[in-house]
């Protein structure tokens, strides 16, 4: 039987420096793996299993075509935008999604104990297990936690592997996180003072539809004037990349710089216009292109790992309703639920297109790994060999 692990919002670098101190030895390669962007579980958990787009970012989102918002808290936790979670043998119940963010260890622990029950009485062959909790302690707890939870993991593994030696495991992750405790920065109110409103619709050139529900590094607007919204956008201080389609490209621009991504087959080319964006170490007017193997080879060492092939997905067609722009925040700052926000304290979340927030991981007891893969790939790379 084969155990595949999807543990929510753990980084690369985290789990590489826990199996450093020797743990998971029952393990072969650790592998970084570049979640899509933006780096949202949704999202990622949905290319794990290779399933169709979300319907959007999060659980709340904007349809355009009835020109409103959608969706909302108890929208997440009946697992509207979650359609892997239909697909796989062990996800959290509802009540567990709503505790992991305020008691995620308790969370963990009750989810840990209905996965042992489950692996216990599986008889398949596939037996994939979402844990939620996981995210909630590194939200919670930062790096430090998350190293206490992966031994717990690392305990469950090697209890199962001793009472079944037969049985290959797998642990991957969705994203990566910040690791930065963060404060919310009010871009409603440096946008309200620019002259935008935010409502549920856009019947008036003026409005914006931000159908906020988590506390992210990222955000998606929607609006009817991109181009001014961009401009605004621009010379707010937690913003580090925003990131709009335009016709037959996919703009980059923050305040000191512009450049493009255009794709022409399997080739995206990124072409720095002034402030070199993406840290390609591009000259002005400079262009760089490669097919999406090369951008992959790269993408362990870049600040924003395979940033043109992640940034032109974002725009076309990782979701089936896609923000009119997407906006990446500096590490340090968060934006999102003005509720949640009363009461959580984020000492790391998640969203962003830098490193740290795009590098999860996958690691196998029986399978050697590539040594870095997209998402989406992970899966093909587990059931080979």
């Amino acid at each position: 039987m084969h155990l595949m692990m999807i543990l929510d919002g753990f980084g690369y670098d985290v789990v590489r420096k826990y199996q450093s101190a020797g743990g998971f030895k029952q393990f072969k390669h650790l592998a970084p793996v570049v979640a899509p962007y933006p780096s949202l579980t949704d999202l990622c958990s949905q290319d794990l299993i290779q399933g169709e787009p979300c319907d959007s970012l999060e659980a709340r989102y904007y349809d355009p075509t009835k020109d409103k918002a959608l969706g909302g808290e108890i929208g997440y936790l009946l697992h509207v935008n979650q359609p892997y979670r239909d697909t796989i043998a062990y996800s959290p119940r509802p009540w567990i999604d709503s505790m992991c963010y305020v008691a995620p260890w308790y969370a963990f622990m009750l989810e840990m104990s209905r996965l042992r029950r489950k692996v216990a009485k599986f008889r398949g062959k596939e037996f994939v297990a979402y844990l939620v909790s996981t995210a909630g302690i590194g939200t919670k707890y930062g790096a430090a936690g998350q190293s206490m939870c992966l031994g717990r993991v690392d305990e469950f593994c090697s209890d199962l592997k001793k009472t079944t030696p037969d049985l290959h495991i797998s642990l991957v992750s969705d994203h990566g996180h910040g690791y930065t405790p963060s404060k919310a920065y009010d871009i409603r109110t440096a946008l309200k003072n620019k002259g935008w409103k935010f409502k549920g619709t856009l019947d008036k050139p003026e409005n914006i539809v931000y159908p906020a529900l988590g506390l992210l590094h990222c955000a998606g607007f929607w609006t009817t004037q991109t181009s001014k919204l961009v401009d605004d956008l621009k010379d707010i201080d937690c913003i580090d990349i925003i990131s709009h389609k335009s016709g037959d490209k996919v703009v980059v621009t923050n305040h000191h710089g512009l450049g493009e991504i255009t794709k022409i087959d399997d080739t995206y080319s990124y072409r720095n216009i002034h402030g070199d964006v993406l840290h390609l170490g591009l000259a002005e007017g400079g262009v760089l292109s490669l097919d999406s193997a090369g951008w992959l080879d790269r993408a362990f060492n870049d600040k924003y790992p395979d940033a043109p092939v992640r940034l032109w997905r974002a725009h076309n067609g990782l979701v089936k309703h896609t923000p009119s722009l997407i906006v990446a925040l500096k590490d340090g700052f968060f934006f999102g639920s003005r509720f949640l926000n009363r009461f959580a304290k984020i000492e790391s979340t998640h969203g962003g297109l830098n490193r740290i927030n795009s590098l999860a991981f996958a690691m196998s007891t029986d399978r050697e790994l590539p040594e870095i893969m997209r998402t989406r790939d992970v899966l093909d790379n587990l059931a080979s060999g």
